[in-house]
């Protein structure tokens, strides 16, 4: 079980997405935080009464700065430490989004999900356990999303007599499935984080112009120190 479904809510399925290389970024000396220091309580996001912790996006950015100081991401690039929480904000709300799709369509993760998680859990073996595990959960979001949307898409497919439906569309079909249903869900994000989830499921920064993805199911975005795959994205100042 994933370190963010442990502190939001246990016991949700999955499934995967398109593989995305680890790509690495810098963040400015001082606009890492202290380990250690107190997190703000209350949650950083809910959907539909599921939550993720605002301690834990905290936690994670903290985590991201200690891989970045220790160079495990490269040398690259500069960003502020208020742009990456967004970037761990939206990607874990859109991951908790898609748990609770997940358990409401009874479908879960597969081998392509674990493909991400192990060469994001490879590339980071030179940090602590829970950095490595942390790091990995927010990078392997996308491939949650999309992975979850691909099994609900064959599922509904298969209903309509498609025993054999391609990848494309039944990834098609299990995109339409997760925005409809998320349409339905009552999402809130605390707003000083500047983050929101847009109606396509991607998420979006609320105090600049620069969207974080095309649609829901993007792997990669030029605009994030960690995109909407969540990966670091390279040379970003």
């Amino acid at each position: 079980m994933s370190l963010h479904r442990a502190r939001a809510r246990a016991g949700r399925p999955a499934r995967p997405g398109r593989l995305a290389g680890v790509a690495a970024i810098a963040l400015l000396a001082s606009g890492c935080g202290v380990a250690g220091t107190d997190f703000q309580p209350g949650a950083a996001a809910t959907v539909d009464g599921g939550s993720l912790p605002t301690g834990t996006v905290d936690e994670y950015a903290t985590y991201f700065c200690e891989a970045l100081e220790s160079a495990a991401f490269g040398d690259v690039g500069a960003v502020a430490r208020a742009e990456l929480k967004q970037g761990v904000a939206g990607n874990l709300t859109r991951r908790l989004a898609a748990e609770q799709f997940a358990e409401e369509y009874a479908v879960d993760t597969g081998s392509y999900y674990e493909q991400v998680r192990t060469q994001a859990r490879e590339s980071l073996g030179d940090l602590p356990e829970d950095a490595r595990e942390a790091l990995v959960e927010v990078q392997s979001s996308e491939a949650y999303v999309n992975d979850v949307a691909l099994a609900a898409g064959e599922e509904a497919l298969a209903a309509e007599g498609d025993d054999e439906p391609g990848p494309d569309a039944a990834q098609e079909r299990g995109n339409q499935l997760f925005t409809q249903w998320l349409a339905d869900q009552d999402v809130e994000i605390d707003p000083s984080l500047g983050v929101e989830l847009a109606e396509d499921g991607s998420w979006v920064r609320t105090d600049t112009s620069t969207s974080v993805a095309g649609s829901a199911m993007a792997v990669v975005s030029a605009g994030s120190p960690v995109d909407e795959a969540g990966q670091p994205t390279p040379g970003y100042s």
